[in-house]
């Protein structure tokens, strides 16, 4: 439990939330979690779609409070550069079809 918050204090290296938890298990995820969005069951999509939001919050969180975890701190401006863009996009995901 106490990685999984680390990446809310900001105790993770950056490499670790954009290359293991970003990228690594979030493709797992999105593998695992793609056939379900087929469903015809609301209560399903609402499962899945509440995990995938959660889901976000821990991954932008993470990256934002671990981003000068790194030893070259140019990194750090870029992960925080992501998680602006990803912010922003997500208006883009839901009315944009």
């Amino acid at each position: 439990m106490s990685y999984i918050l680390n990446n809310f204090t900001g105790k993770n290296k950056l490499w670790e939330v954009f290359w293991l938890h970003n990228f690594l298990l979030g493709g797992v995820i999105t593998t695992a979690i793609d056939p379900l969005l087929e469903s015809d069951s609301i209560a399903l999509l609402i499962t899945v779609a509440v995990f995938s939001v959660l889901w976000c919050i821990w991954v932008f969180v993470g990256l934002w409070q671990c981003a000068f975890n790194t030893s070259w701190k140019v990194f750090g401006y870029i992960a925080r550069g992501i998680v602006v863009l990803g912010v922003a996009a997500i208006p883009l995901i839901f009315f944009v079809e």
